[in-house]
């Protein structure tokens, strides 16, 4: 009888740690926010060409989106709410906070890991530089933009062209490479 209170107690001891260890981890980990939608204009649907997804083009003035801390604008935006990414298309603005700007043709976003990949004419500013590249991939969780598709920078004493190169956002520090 002492030995399966024993091994009872045992059971119930793990059961307890385990529950609580779940229940401590879950607390410490953030949800990735969702994308939201500031203007959506024109509202459509195409299950044939974009299974799930809302799409959103602009009519006076252009698709708005927000998501923590960033505002993006475009002329069509294909929104997988489920997924939480976006398809941003045409004259795609980003914005974060009042330091950084980058403009493009297109921007993929993916909202839970907070990763643009943007194309086309690429343009990122911020106060004192401005990095010209075909594809920039901007990492918002790591303050990190990086192309590998050749990219000029341009700041206030310097011109420098690289076949690849990483920008730290916060930083304001550059690494070139090749």
């Amino acid at each position: 009888m002492f030995r399966l209170k024993k091994i009872y107690s045992v059971v119930l001891l793990f059961f307890a740690c385990s529950f609580f260890g779940v229940a401590q981890q879950d607390g410490n980990e953030e949800e990735p926010k969702q994308i939201n939608i500031v203007y959506g204009a024109n509202f459509t649907k195409n299950e044939a060409e974009y299974p799930g997804a809302s799409i959103f083009s602009k009519d006076t003035r252009q698709v708005q989106f927000e998501h923590q801390g960033a505002d993006l604008w475009c002329d069509v935006a294909i929104y997988y709410q489920l997924e939480n990414r976006l398809e941003a298309i045409g004259n795609v603005i980003l914005k974060q906070g009042d330091s950084i700007k980058m403009t493009s043709k297109k921007i993929n976003y993916l909202g839970d890991v907070k990763l643009a990949k943007a194309w086309g004419n690429v343009v990122l500013t911020n106060s004192d530089m401005t990095l010209r590249t075909d594809t920039l991939r901007l990492d918002r969780e790591k303050q990190e933009a990086f192309y590998q598709d050749n990219g000029t920078v341009v700041d206030s004493a310097n011109t420098l062209t690289s076949k690849i190169g990483k920008y730290f956002m916060e930083l304001k520090k550059y690494q070139f490479l090749d």
